[in-house]
């Protein structure tokens, strides 16, 4: 018998290796990055290769309020699966629109979809005219035991000498979180609760689920430039101007629409940044949201903006909470009742009147 060798030198074992190393490392696969995060109450967050709310194994959000069964349906994908955000802006170029879907990414990935900590970040780049705008989402899920996301959507006009004009930035998606374990419809009781500037949030909230398993939903900002909306019918919405111009509140009326939130930025100069915050908030009812979405004013609204503490006391937003003290730059202190030293959150100052004899 005669033995033919057919093992494989270790220096050409090597190089195959090396090469399928370079190929993957290079590969197009890479930009289909999806990730997903776990909770107790938020089942799992889950994030898309173009950075919307619905990944590879087409989970985006389902809620339970004791952490077990039964849970809510996913939120984003039964039926026609819908979130989306929009970014709408204007230059001397002209202005643009561009939407990324389940199905569709208008707006390409730069930076794919990755996973840090309790954190999950896209970045894509929206082209028109010469002008480039970095779009940013990172979403923020910090706790495993919250029951609520944070999405922070981020541009940055990166043209060095051309400013940015009504720039919008519109988030949309059809809530059927009540099709599953909870229920059998796929529309929910949808209502804007807050609007701004009014009321100095905008708020709105879905309710769905049979009566004795309802699950409520929201989405809202602390921003002044932020307003809630619900679509008049139909599910995707990439009208951001219109929905600025005309948010529709159909106060509790039951439907299977697209639930929104927009915001519009009257300028934004040539290479700075914006910042649009919003959250996803879950809770058994409309108020148990809305309590839960107000404990989170700090968490949404810029630094520096005012806010009202669990007591009703007046205050400052500093680092993410509502500080009615006052800020030595890094912490909030007890506060005293003279401004100079700092009260309501104000910046904390000196009050050495000089005297060594008295209290300061």
């Amino acid at each position: 018998m005669t033995w033919t060798d057919t093992r494989v030198p270790k220096r050409t074992i090597a190089i195959v290796i090396l090469t399928l190393m370079a190929l993957v490392a290079a590969s197009p696969e890479r930009a289909s990055a999806q990730a997903e995060l776990t909770g107790t109450y938020i089942d799992y967050l889950g994030v898309g290769a173009n950075g919307i709310m619905i990944n590879a194994a087409n989970h985006s959000m389902r809620y339970s309020e004791s952490g077990a069964a039964p849970y809510s349906c996913d939120i984003w994908f039964p039926g026609q699966p819908v979130h989306q955000f929009t970014i709408t802006a204007t230059a001397t170029a002209g202005t643009t629109s561009a939407t990324n879907t389940p199905g569709a990414t208008g707006i390409p990935t730069s930076t794919p979809t990755t996973t840090t900590g309790r954190r999950i970040r896209w970045e894509g780049i929206q082209r028109f005219g010469g002008v480039q705008l970095r779009v940013r989402s990172v979403y923020d899920f910090t706790n495993v035991a919250d029951r609520w996301v944070r999405q922070t959507i981020t541009i940055t006009n990166l043209d060095a000498t051309r400013e940015v004009t009504d720039l919008y930035v519109l988030v949309n998606g059809d809530p059927d979180h009540g099709r599953c374990d909870i229920g059998t419809s796929y529309a929910s009781t949808n209502d804007v609760l807050r609007q701004e500037p009014a009321d100095g949030s905008a708020l709105v909230t879905a309710i769905a689920g049979d009566p004795t398993t309802r699950v409520a939903f929201g989405l809202g900002a602390f921003n002044p430039i932020a307003r809630a909306h619900v679509n008049t019918s139909g599910l995707p919405n990439t009208n951001a101007v219109a929905t600025w111009a005309t948010p529709n509140d159909p106060n509790g009326t039951t439907a299977d629409v697209g639930v929104g939130l927009v915001f519009r930025a009257r300028r934004l100069a040539a290479g700075a940044s914006r910042a649009f915050r919003m959250a996803y908030v879950w809770g058994p009812d409309q108020a148990s949201v809305a309590t839960r979405f107000d404990a989170l004013q700090c968490e949404l609204a810029a630094a520096g903006s005012s806010c009202t503490d669990a007591g009703g006391a007046a205050g400052t937003c500093r680092a993410g909470a509502c500080c009615t003290g006052c800020w030595d730059g890094a912490a909030c202190q007890a506060g005293a009742t003279t401004g100079a030293c700092g009260a309501a959150g104000a910046v904390c100052a000196t009050c050495d009147d000089g005297n060594a004899c008295t209290d300061d």
